[in-house]
């Protein structure tokens, strides 16, 4: 009976259909390092891997799954400021949900899709959910306009030929990318017209009634939080900014990690800059989880600074311990069996303001 109850409280949990439903694009994105590998001079011998050194291999490893445990604390953060008590371990839970959400949509769709869904689930009202998930972002984003300046000024001109020889394909990629966005655009204009003009469309309620309702009872609890993120939340979000400085810090460590454990001489802050340039070209790699694009982005713009019998190697490498295996690990992750907190459905959940705790 217990056992029967446990599986019955899994099956409840959102994290797991939303791995089986993409569990096929999943697979076909686990796919594109063996496919690199392939079009590489390496080819398949696995003797070009054990020139990296296995302490090299487990500190890339260990720098590449710190972010799930400061996302969770940044979470954690927002979660207390707001008063609402989800656990370490769940937050932990929906960052290793997010990851895998990340890998099977493109990269410009990010985790927040992912995150609000579930942090939703756990008492928040969307509003808040989005909130938490949207103040994590901006934290991003103040680190990158921090960071980036630092590090390209440190690394100088050095950045300069791989960019040369990466912009002319990113430009045809972002062109290509700006047509299929303009297609959609248009073909959504074209319905949206032709259900406007239907002879069938009733005068009262439509369809987008109650999408209209959604936004602007999120809006409303959106906007409240960050009016109290503005008058009380300075102290909790210099915190969350210095845990993004050290996400963002191991993530983009992992190259520089993996090249000094291949005997190269190894340049952090250019690697580190190089790092902030490909994940930021990533955003517009249409694939799921940029694959295929990530690694040749890599391969692009450290070619300048690798032998090239060692390029193909460092840029598996690198793709899959900063995100195949982290993916993997995340869809275990979320097989693990924890109690499910259940959402309040009382009417001034997602009505009233956001308070923080006394």
């Amino acid at each position: 009976m217990e056992q029967a109850a446990e599986q019955s409280d899994r099956s409840k949990d959102p994290s797991l259909p939303l791995l089986r439903r993409r569990l096929p694009l999943l697979l076909v994105t686990l796919a594109a390092p063996a496919l690199f590998l392939m079009m590489t001079d390496g080819g398949w011998s696995l003797a070009a891997f054990r020139r990296i050194h296995p302490l090299s291999v487990l500190a890339a490893v260990l720098l590449a799954i710190v972010p799930w445990f400061t996302d969770a604390a940044r979470s954690a953060l927002w979660c207390r400021f707001l008063g609402r008590p989800v656990t370490y371990a769940r937050l932990l839970r929906i960052a290793a949900a997010a990851e895998v959400g990340a890998a099977v949509a493109p990269p410009f769709v990010g985790t927040v899709p992912v995150k609000t869904v579930l942090l939703s689930r756990e008492g928040c009202s969307d509003g808040e959910a989005l909130a938490i998930t949207t103040l994590a972002s901006l934290s991003d984003w103040v680190f990158y306009l921090i960071a980036a300046p630092c590090c390209l000024a440190v690394a100088g001109t050095a950045v300069l030929p791989g960019m040369q020889v990466a912009l002319p394909d990113v430009a045809r990629a972002a062109l290509w990318a700006a047509g299929c966005g303009a297609a959609v655009l248009l073909i959504a204009y074209e319905v949206r017209r032709r259900r406007r003009k239907s002879p069938e469309r009733s005068p009262g309620r439509t369809w987008l009634d109650r999408p209209v309702r959604w936004c602007t009872r999120t809006w409303r609890d959106l906007a409240g939080v960050y009016r109290l993120v503005a008058r009380r939340g300075a102290a909790t979000f210099l915190l969350a900014l210095l845990l993004t400085g050290v996400q963002w810090g191991c993530r983009y460590s992992v190259p520089a990690v993996l090249i000094a454990g291949m005997g190269l001489p190894s340049q952090p802050a250019l690697f580190f800059a190089l790092q902030i340039i490909i994940y930021g070209l990533t955003t517009f790699v249409p694939t799921p989880g940029g694959a295929g694009g990530a690694e040749a982005l890599f391969t692009l713009l450290h070619s300048p600074h690798l032998p090239g019998e060692t390029l193909g190697v460092a840029t598996v490498a690198w793709r899959v311990v900063s995100f195949y295996l982290p993916v993997l690990l995340a869809s275990a992750i979320i097989f693990l069996p924890l109690p499910h907190a259940r959402r309040s459905t009382g009417p001034s959940d997602s009505a009233a303001a956001p308070t923080p705790p006394a």
